[in-house]
């Protein structure tokens, strides 16, 4: 209570004050504006290096002498030795070329349905609701929904398969190496899963 009263006190002096010389308000304002002259020096020489250096054109002079010297080094030019007969190399037996087999073409891998698939490929493929399937010429708006999750393209469905490819007519995971097409609205049901 007694701080609240002293400083009712002070104010009230204070305001006595202010009110007794007008202008001893105009002066504490007026000091408290003005900058340090060396401040501003500073700042203003520091903003007059700024632009010399951001407008001179220096630049342009660095680049000269280094063109320079690459222009004064010496080229050394490859000396060349007679050859004496008795420094000849022996020549070499001429083989008859063996034509190497060239590696046939790399055909793309073939893309396996479910029914083509032996039993132990089809249990690594998970169980598998394909919800939805959003399908755009552009790759990055591809995606589907799986299981109530959202996959793009490269994505793990799970640790042993990837959803390789969105088509326009499904899916295309890839199990083992092995390249699967699923087609939209499939539900697959994984055998491990199966009673």
């Amino acid at each position: 209570m007694s701080y609240l009263l002293e400083a009712l006190k002070k104010a009230e002096i204070e305001r006595q004050a202010q009110t007794q010389s007008p202008d001893s308000i105009v002066a504490p304002v007026a000091t408290t504006a003005n900058l340090p002259v060396w401040l501003i020096v500073v700042v203003v020489g520091f903003l007059a290096v700024t632009v010399f250096k951001l407008f001179s054109p220096q630049s342009s002079n660095n680049v000269e002498p280094v063109q320079a010297q690459v222009q004064t080094t010496p080229v050394h030019e490859p000396v060349v030795e007679a050859v004496t007969p008795a420094q000849t190399l022996p020549k070499q037996v001429e083989e008859t070329e063996v034509a190497e087999p060239q590696p046939a073409p790399q055909q793309p891998a073939k893309t396996y349905e479910l029914a083509e698939l032996p039993k132990e490929v089809l249990g690594l493929i998970p169980t598998i609701s394909l919800q939805s399937h959003i399908y755009s010429s552009a790759q990055e708006y591809r995606s589907v929904v799986i299981n109530g999750q959202t996959f793009n393209e490269g994505m793990f469905i799970n640790a042993q398969v990837v959803l390789q490819e969105i088509t326009h007519t499904g899916i295309v995971i890839n199990v083992a190496g092995r390249k699967i097409s699923l087609a939209k609205g499939l539900s697959w049901v994984s055998p491990k899963h199966v009673k």
